[in-house]
């Protein structure tokens, strides 16, 4: 083979290479470097999972809370599905802190209070989805307590945070 040859092979070669890369999208070239990362610090890479899942927790019960606020009964059992889902993602997660097994931990801590929630709904009286909402978020602060991350503390969001949807009716 020619040098002629060889530099369209290798040119061809890469070539094909950044349209593979386009049509992968970057994102997922980042994802395989991070799980590859994964693999030399695992634990870490755990607690990152565990904290994404926290914060969709958090952010569907801000949401939650602002849906029974405006009485959105529709829009509040959808976030309450959209907890159950999270806290079965995070029972599934295997994750331990302080030796405690945080996915059995929050299944167990919140069950209760999110059937509460769920039956508060169905009511459609604003004053018991509140109370549902604030016993939901005490199970939250005390299961932060139990796994010793008590300076995490969640309490009802301001009424005006997210101005690019509407809770109403």
């Amino acid at each position: 083979m020619n040098k002629a040859a060889i530099a369209l092979s290798i040119l061809a070669l890469i070539l094909s290479t950044i349209a593979i890369l386009q049509m992968v999208g970057l994102r997922e070239i980042e994802m395989a470097t991070s799980s590859a990362e994964d693999m030399f610090r695992p634990a870490r890479k755990a607690e990152e999972r565990l904290t994404v899942q926290m914060e969709r927790l958090h952010h569907f019960a801000d949401k939650l809370y602002l849906s029974t606020y405006w009485e959105n009964t529709d829009l509040a059992t959808f976030y309450v599905n959209k907890i159950e889902g999270i806290i079965e993602d995070i029972s599934f997660g295997q994750y331990e802190q302080n030796g405690l097994e945080i996915g059995a931990l929050a299944r167990d801590m919140l069950r209760g209070p999110l059937d509460g929630m769920a039956a508060s709904i169905q009511t459609e009286e604003q004053e018991a989805m509140e109370s549902a909402w604030y016993e939901l978020a005490a199970a939250c602060n005390d299961c932060h307590a139990v796994a010793e991350r008590e300076y995490i503390q969640i309490e009802a969001p301001d009424k005006g945070m997210y101005t690019s949807q509407r809770f109403m009716k």
